[in-house]
């Protein structure tokens, strides 16, 4: 449950939303790592109009996913 005083996650509410972004997500990694990867992977996913979308609902220092969650 979400401590609404705190604005912070339950350990089991910000482990559901690791599991979704590694199965969601598609990809996930540092914004500039992202970048590169759709550089190199540009046949598969084509041009992209948006960049990786930084994950929510924690503290991920930076990390970024392929899909916006």
């Amino acid at each position: 449950m979400r401590d609404r005083r705190a604005g912070k996650l339950s350990l089991a509410q910000l482990l559901h939303c690791r599991v979704r972004y590694l199965t969601d997500g598609a990809v996930i990694g540092g914004n500039a790592w992202m970048q590169e990867w759709l550089r190199a992977n540009k046949e598969t996913y084509g041009q992209r109009k948006t960049p990786p979308r930084p994950m929510r609902g924690g503290v991920w220092d930076g990390l970024c996913s392929l899909r916006d969650l």
